[in-house]
Parts: C-alpha cells; structure tokens; sequence
C-alpha cells in the first residue's frame, strides 16, 4: 500500500471515529494549513514527507503506529480496542474528553454557520444599497393638499 493510501486510510478512521470533521479541522490539529492536508491526501510527494506523517501521528497521540505510516510495518493503529475505564475517575476523564471532542466540533460548525450568516448579510446590505440606488422611489410633495374640499361649507364639518 502506498503511503498516500496509508494516509488516507487514517483520515477515514479519524473521521469516521468522529476525531475530526473534516480537512480543515485536521489542517487545525496538525498546525498545517487546508492545502498542506489536501496536497498531502492528494499523494503530492513534496508535502507528504516522514516530517508530515510524524505531525499527523503526533496530533493524535496514541492512536496511530508510526512503523505503519511511514513504512507500512505492523498494524495502523496502537491499539485496536480501546480501554475500558477502570475506575469511576478514568471514566469521568474519558466522558470530559469526549465532551470537550464535540464541544470543539459544534464551535467550528457555529463559527463557520456565523460566517455564513455574515455574507448572506453583506450581500443583502448590498443588494438593498443596489436597489436603493437605482430604483428610487417617487417623490411626494412635503405637504399635501387640504382637505377641505370634503365638506360642503364650512357648516357641514364633520365632527369627530
């Protein structure tokens, strides 16, 4: 398997686990920009180095076997079973941890929705300045005529 396959093969654990949303999220916990990832899952030789296969590992300590990502020798993972908690404490940790997982995931979700809300609003600002522009409305006069032409004389006034 080449390295490019063995790179992708992790990705799609990470993902599928829930560790990660998607490239960008990986390209966050690596400190590696979005294309660095997409070159690299791409097979793009010049960025997928030993130097990169070693940050992606250490982004997520414990999970994947070195040995297998740059050479493909043993198993992808360090372990294929994860542990049991062995005490009400362990178990507190690992439901934090995984909280703490999915808090981070809804904050980007939240950011990236709020920036999408964000240019929907600027681009309706313009589209209103556009109109506003272009599509005056007709000018009224300030004052409009008396309407005293309702009654007949002065006598006939209606009271309100």
């Amino acid at each position: 398997m080449e390295r490019k396959e063995r790179l992708f093969r992790a990705y799609k654990y990470l993902e599928m686990n829930g560790l990660i949303v998607n490239q960008e999220d990986l390209s966050y916990k690596m400190g590696a920009s979005r294309s660095n990832i997409s070159s690299a899952l791409s097979g793009r030789e010049s960025v997928l180095t030993d130097r990169f296969l070693r940050r992606f590992s250490h982004a997520f300590p414990g999970v994947f076997n070195l040995d297998w990502l740059l050479y493909e020798q043993g198993e992808m993972l360090l372990q294929t079973k994860k542990p049991e908690p062995s005490t009400p404490t362990d178990a507190i940790i690992t439901l934090a941890a995984t909280l703490i997982q999915e808090t981070e995931a809804l904050r980007r979700q939240l950011r990236d929705e709020l920036s999408q809300v964000t240019s929907l609003r600027q681009e309706l600002t313009a589209t209103l300045a556009f109109l506003r522009t272009n599509f005056s409305t007709p000018s009224y006069p300030s004052t409009f005529p008396s309407t005293h032409y309702l009654a007949e004389s002065p006598d006939d006034k209606i009271n309100v």
